[in-house]
């Protein structure tokens, strides 16, 4: 007995593409009515929520509602009495497209997967060997200051794993990498310890929310949906709204000298970086 044909996979796929693609349409064309109405952290909150959905739910469902027709089947059964789901699977192959298993299937699934494998093994393959190059030439924080100060954000906030922090004369701006073991990497520049602290309270935010997770997994829909532009637009939305986020509750109830040395500290580093 045949639950599942190739034709049907496709056709779950194809449809989950087309459901997707019209849902984050929706929401980025309508990002300036919901920005004007919600603060930054609730759009990040919006967008880590429609980030899942797509990726996890929306299959779900629009496998739900595809093969409802054949959970539903109420024809014969073999004793005359009973589902009529059990007469389907006991009788006839259980199929929504009745395609089969047409070779042109089999060459669709095997570029769709094949396309989406090299999609990810590239941008691992880069990844991985970029973060490998930069920590040849980094070296582990020794300042007694940054490290009290990310102990105690540890202690303040819950989080138990360690957070390493590399001090590094390559890179111009702060960044925070590794989706499961996050790292920081920090600029090696002569900056006040109040500015100091706010970036690195900044960073220390996306270690926290498990940001780095939302853009992997924004990643994975890239990659699967290779051929669409939608989650490539979806993406630079996400790290501009994540950014701002972050930004704005590292600034909760500081001072408005505290919130200009920090939009100067990185307007300079911008600058630098040209």
């Amino acid at each position: 007995i045949r639950l599942w044909e190739p034709s049907d996979v496709v056709m779950w796929m194809l449809t989950t593409v087309f459901a997707g693609s019209l849902l984050a349409a929706m929401f980025y064309c309508g990002r300036k009515r919901l920005e004007r109405r919600l603060s930054m952290g609730q759009m990040d909150c919006l967008l880590k929520l429609l980030i899942v959905y797509l990726l996890c739910i929306q299959p779900a469902v629009t496998m739900l509602f595809l093969y409802r027709g054949i959970f539903d089947y109420t024809g014969p059964s073999t004793t005359g009495s009973g589902n009529g789901f059990l007469y389907e699977y006991n009788n006839l192959p259980i199929s929504y497209t009745y395609y089969g298993r047409h070779w042109i299937f089999w060459l669709m699934l095997a570029v769709w997967m094949l396309a989406a494998l090299t999609h990810l093994f590239r941008f691992y393959q880069k990844s991985r060997t970029g973060l490998k190059e930069l920590k040849a030439v980094c070296s582990p924080c020794e300042d007694d200051m940054l490290l009290h100060f990310v102990e105690r954000f540890k202690e303040e906030s819950g989080l138990k794993k360690p957070i390493p922090i590399w001090i590094c004369h390559a890179v111009d701006t702060p960044f925070t990498a590794g989706c499961l073991r996050p790292e920081i990497f920090f600029p090696q520049k002569e900056l006040g310890e109040k500015e100091t602290c706010l970036i690195l309270c900044h960073e220390l935010i996306h270690c926290k929310r498990r940001d780095l997770l939302y853009q992997k997994m924004i990643l994975w829909l890239d990659s699967l949906y290779w051929f669409i532009p939608f989650p490539s637009c979806l993406a630079e939305y996400y790290t501009e709204v994540n950014e701002m986020s972050c930004d704005d509750e590292a600034l909760e109830r500081r001072s408005h000298k505290e919130r200009y040395l920090y939009a100067k500290a990185l307007a300079d580093m911008v600058l630098e970086d040209g």
